[in-house]
């Protein structure tokens, strides 16, 4: 049993490394559902959802930011559902540079023996 679960536990973590850090957008795709989204919420307080298989955002002209250092901190799953915590510190890309701190919450479904990223809930960045 506890081989079992070694190798889940090495299935997820690999796959969200995988969307992590992967240049290759086709070896993403392997690790993301098509349908998955990114929930978090805007200025106002209101949610917002976008597809996780949309190009992020343009770094404004100028910008200057560095590579984020990203951590999985916590990988919790049973059967078939997983939910990983990702912590990452990172430059604003606004004004001056400055460390702020992000944590993300990668879900994760057993679907057809793989494992899949289906959603990310991603709250709002701490100073």
């Amino acid at each position: 049993a506890q081989q079992s679960s070694d190798k889940e536990r090495h299935a997820i973590k690999t796959g969200v490394e995988t969307y992590l850090y992967e240049e290759e957008r086709t070896k993403v795709a392997r690790v993301v559902d098509p349908g998955a989204r990114i929930f978090s919420v805007d200025g106002k307080g209101k949610l917002m959802m976008t597809a996780l298989s949309k190009p992020a955002g343009k770094v404004p002209k100028g910008a200057t930011t560095r590579v984020p250092r990203q951590k999985i901190v916590n990988i919790d799953f049973f059967v078939n559902g997983a939910v990983v915590k990702v912590e990452t510190d990172r430059m604003s890309v606004e004004g001056p540079m400055q460390d702020v701190r992000h944590a993300q919450y990668v879900s994760l479904l057993k679907l057809n023996g793989d494992w899949k990223i289906v959603s990310i809930l991603m709250p709002s960045i701490a100073r």
